[in-house]
């Protein structure tokens, strides 16, 4: 399984109920961790956005 970027999230999610989810609640998962690292990017961006400024 790949997790395309979200491997410290991934890290995360214990594995033995991560396998045991449907594929759609898998799909949920993944989505909410997509939606955590696009937050937490615009964020690091607002701050370094802030430094330069």
């Amino acid at each position: 399984m790949r997790f395309y970027g979200l491997e410290p999230l991934a890290v995360a999610v214990n594995v033995d109920k991560y396998n045991s989810l449907s594929d759609a609640q898998k799909e949920i998962v993944l989505d909410v961790a997509r939606e955590a690292v696009d937050m937490q990017r615009q964020l690091s961006i607002s701050k370094e956005d802030e430094i330069i400024a």
